[in-house]
């Protein structure tokens, strides 16, 4: 099965034809409105959905204050360009990951 972008532009390839012949007011409106459908319809077949997790595969509260240290130290590293902030958030990287995969494992 053909996902995103292909599937999209298949479909308009294969939906957005035009008529030689338009002579009136009514049928310009009415080819024009079969183009927008198409092209809508093609928009809606590129786009991707959101992806929801099952019920039960947060995260815990530990790992969570984990995250938020490691994004502390990342922000004070990228304001003031101190090695030592860099140093901690590069080991902070490593905990976070940890500490994710042991939780998912347990689960």
């Amino acid at each position: 099965m053909q996902t995103g972008k292909r599937t999209g532009r298949s479909y308009i390839d294969k939906n957005l034809i035009i008529k030689n012949n338009v002579h009136s007011k009514n049928e310009v409106e009415s080819e024009a409105a079969k183009m927008t459908e198409a092209i809508q319809k093609g928009r809606d077949k590129t786009i991707k959905t959101k992806i929801v997790l099952p019920q039960g595969t947060y995260l815990s509260e530990t790992i969570i204050e984990l995250i938020k240290d490691r994004n502390y130290l990342r922000r004070k590293w990228q304001r003031t360009g101190r090695l030592d902030y860099k140093h901690l958030y590069k080991k902070m990287i490593g905990e976070v990951r940890n500490k994710i995969r042991t939780f998912r494992n347990e689960q």
